[in-house]
């Protein structure tokens, strides 16, 4: 919907809000561009696919143990996540049964990344 096409004879004023990228050093983020009335969003214009790496493409031609250090780098302020479901989709696909502990131990380090990664989002914006 276009902000114009809003019925009505009074003439409201529109906030346009740039949600990102936030700095160009934080990889892989998308950029977002509001209209917003008050707090209703009217209309947006998303940017995806910001900085495309082209990750399935080079994984393509790659063995699987050499798909890890790639996925490292996608996100790098919490790569192991992207490393965890990698390797839950591998375990999967050959039927590796790991130990109970090993869960318990990859959502400890998940959960870490996943702090790690809101401070140095936080850290950015200011």
């Amino acid at each position: 919907m276009d902000p114009s096409d809003i019925a009505g004879n009074e003439q409201k004023e529109f906030i346009t809000l740039n949600l990102g990228p936030t700095h160009p050093a934080t990889h892989g983020v998308f950029q977002n561009v509001l209209t917003m009335d008050g707090e209703f969003i009217v209309s947006t214009e998303q940017t995806i696919g910001y900085i495309h790496r082209a990750f399935e493409k080079i994984a393509e031609h790659r063995p699987f143990y050499q798909i890890t250090p790639l996925l490292d780098r996608m996100n790098y302020c919490s790569a192991p996540i992207n490393d965890i479901g990698w390797h839950l989709t591998i375990e999967k696909l050959l039927d590796i049964k790991i130990p109970k502990r090993v869960d318990y131990l990859r959502i400890i380090i998940m959960e870490l990344a996943r702090i790690s990664d809101h401070l140095i989002c936080n850290g950015v914006i200011g």
